[in-house]
């Protein structure tokens, strides 16, 4: 962090500080166009500290709690349904105790000429009906989510999903808050799909159950 801020304050003072934040930017993302990062670094307001961004959003869906409890707790799948999610690695899944799952993966996201990758630590508690989410390195000062599932009935569970996240670099932030914002604006929806496609038969139960 402290390498990062001076390479934030020097940019601007030569080739030193640029090539210092450029660095950054490599360790954490994979730059296809480096005119873009260029880009971003001159445009309007670009030394802006990135404010905290949050996520808030519910929806009933037709399925019960365990099924779409465990649909997101498979991170590995991801890449196969939820937007702009490119590649998940799975790297460690350890049960603490029963019901209680803790999953450390390593995302990557991606929007355009970026990808980003950070590590998650994932918590899934079936007691308590809750899934929470942690970012544990990558170009984040903070990312924390959580997933509520409250049954409604056995076929229908309104489902609650919450994030708060800060990027470090104010640079960097300009083009990674585009990634969540899409990401996170249509995670729900995605869900919902992906429990379409993995139980149609729950999802006629449910809309039956809604009429």
């Amino acid at each position: 962090m402290e390498r990062l801020r001076k390479a934030v304050a020097l940019r601007d003072t030569g080739f030193a500080g640029r090539r210092l934040w450029q660095a950054y930017a490599r360790r954490f993302m994979i730059v296809r166009d480096l005119r873009e990062v260029r880009a971003a670094d001159q445009a309007p307001g670009s030394l802006v500290a990135p404010a905290m961004t949050s996520v808030q959003t519910s929806k009933l869906v037709g399925y019960p709690w365990s099924d779409l409890f465990n649909l997101v707790l498979d991170v590995k799948s991801y890449p196969e349904f939820v937007p702009h999610c490119r590649e998940v690695r799975l790297l460690s899944r350890t049960t603490e105790e029963p019901g209680r799952t803790i999953i450390v993966s390593r995302m990557t996201v991606g929007f355009s000429a970026f990808e980003i990758r950070y590590a998650n630590r994932t918590t899934g508690d079936a007691i308590s009906r809750k899934i929470s989410i942690d970012a544990v390195d990558g170009p984040l000062r903070y990312l924390s989510a959580l997933w509520r599932f409250e049954p409604r009935d056995e076929d229908r569970t309104l489902l609650h999903f919450s994030v708060n996240y800060e990027l470090n670099n104010p640079v960097l932030a300009a083009v990674a808050s585009r990634v969540f914002a899409a990401m996170f604006g249509e995670i729900l929806n995605a869900f919902e799909r992906r429990a379409a496609h993995l139980f149609p038969d729950r999802a006629s139960a449910g809309a039956a159950r809604s009429r």
